[in-house]
């Protein structure tokens, strides 16, 4: 990321670039007013001016064209250069990962990890699978800088300092375990299945308080 962005703006910016991303590419070539993506991203048209000002882009006319946002958004958030990855925990999303080529853009998985030989042995992948205690030898090897741990059947703990112990500069955990990385190690938690537990309990409460 560029320094003079913050986290908050980087993050706004990324919602965007993913939004324009979707859109159909006769939506992509016309404009969209700053209120229009402002409410694409849960944001208010002011802040996306300010945003789309560090990209040194103005409106043309009442809008911003989509397809000139695109680049320019990419180059800004340096997601010119695909990133080698390694993915620890084949379910529940590792497999997944694994057969969507290009589902997370500037991703080039490169490996995959399980502690399960049995798993490993049935799972049918284009991309090389090792068991887990090779984590930290094959990210060495490869030069993997991007470590997805995505189930808690491994030790997400042990699994994040096998990633670093190999050369991994960055842990994306989609685990429910909370882990604990260096200074120097960019981390980011997202854990989608405690997510929805959230809400159902959320929904539940809501309909009892009803009864």
């Amino acid at each position: 990321m560029s320094d003079f962005l913050s986290d908050a703006t980087q993050l706004r910016m990324i919602r965007l670039y993913l939004y324009l991303k979707t859109l159909d590419q006769d939506w992509q070539d016309i404009k969209l007013t700053s209120d229009e993506l402002a409410k694409a991203i849960q944001s208010t048209a002011a802040t996306v001016r300010k945003d789309l000002s560090h990209l040194k882009c103005s409106a043309e006319g009442w809008g911003y064209q989509a397809n000139r946002l695109i680049p320019k958004l990419k180059e800004s958030l340096l997601l010119k250069r695909s990133v080698k990855t390694g993915i620890a925990g084949l379910e529940p999303w590792g497999s997944l990962l694994l057969s969507r080529k290009g589902f997370l853009p500037g991703v080039e998985v490169a490996a995959g990890f399980d502690s399960s030989m049995n798993k490993i042995e049935m799972t049918s992948s284009s991309i090389p699978l090792h068991p887990s205690y090779e984590i930290a030898e094959v990210f060495c090897r490869m030069e993997l800088l991007l470590g997805i741990i995505s189930s808690y059947g491994d030790n997400a703990q042990q699994t994040a300092d096998r990633m670093i112990k190999g050369g991994a500069i960055a842990i994306l955990n989609l685990t429910p375990c909370p882990i604990r990385v260096p200074e120097n190690i960019f981390m980011y938690q997202s854990d989608f299945q405690s997510g929805i537990l959230k809400l159902l309990s959320s929904i539940n409460g809501s309909l009892l308080n009803k009864e």
